[in-house]
């Protein structure tokens, strides 16, 4: 007769090797769906000749209004030659009206469209095409606007041991990542705007929400913000930021009880 330990043994076993073909599974259906998007979806750099008339002064507006708080030594000037990216959404949409926009970041494989609903559940468990998946999705905080037009915009997703989602956030805290300097821009393209995000705090921490508020009643409140996020940056990006700054945050799961944490503020902005 076996014993209870045996028993109990062997029901571990079980459950582990589900969860590994589970795992497998989810990943192996991210891949595919991913691939449907990537082979439906146009993505177009915007040099300055693609611009119509209006959008270059929308932008040319946005950087004159911006210019005058960064310091000449700052690499604003480097990324803000940067060309913005525009993506075809119609793709994800058609899967998914959640459909927000998309978003890159260079030096990871985070390339992906972002989703919205009305909470910060439901993404934690279902992919973009609502099937159910521990993967969840990439997702932008529901109390945030569409239009990114808040004070600080969160987006966020799982740390996947095999890169997806988030994955690859924790590539972003490595030194080689961090000594390429191309490396730290974020592009994101919605139906209504491209845009341009140089990060300026990268760290991991312990559970805490005290970087995910979206918008602050006074200067003084937002300052504290900026000086709390920019202190527990592992690495001097020499960015100057502002409460004139829009920031987006991202966020991701590590080790259960921490997150690794990506902080950029916008710097150029066109219409579509």
């Amino acid at each position: 007769m076996y014993s209870l330990t045996s028993v109990a043994l062997v029901a571990a076993i079980v459950v582990s090797a589900y969860n590994v073909i589970r795992w497998r599974a989810e990943n192996e259906a991210t891949r595919t769906q991913l691939q449907e998007i990537y082979s439906a979806t146009t993505f177009k750099d915007l040099k300055e000749d693609d611009e119509e008339d209006e959008d270059k002064k929308q932008i040319v507006d946005f950087i004159l209004n911006t210019k005058n708080l960064v310091p000449s030594d700052d690499k604003y000037w480097t990324y803000i030659k940067y060309p913005l990216l525009e993506v075809d959404l119609s793709a994800s949409i058609a899967t998914n009206a959640d459909t927000a926009g998309w978003i890159q970041v260079p030096g990871t494989n985070i390339d992906y469209p972002y989703v919205q609903t009305d909470n910060n559940d439901y993404y934690l468990t279902h992919t973009i095409n609502r099937s159910w998946s521990s993967a969840g999705w990439v997702f932008l905080d529901y109390r945030n606007q569409k239009s990114l037009n808040d004070h600080n915009q969160i987006i966020y997703a799982h740390g996947r041991y095999d890169g997806s989602m988030f994955g690859s956030l924790s590539t972003v805290l490595s030194e080689d990542w961090l000594n390429h300097e191309e490396n730290h821009i974020v592009k994101i393209s919605t139906a209504d705007s491209n845009s341009l995000w140089q990060v300026f705090s990268v760290y991991q921490t312990k559970v805490t929400d005290d970087y995910l508020k979206i918008n602050f009643i006074d200067d003084a409140r937002h300052q504290e913000f900026i000086d709390l996020i920019k202190g527990r940056s592992i690495h001097d990006f020499k960015t100057n930021v502002t409460p004139e700054n829009q920031i987006i945050t991202l966020s991701t799961c590590a080790n259960g009880d921490e997150r690794i944490v990506l902080h950029a503020k916008l710097i150029k902005k066109g219409a579509r």
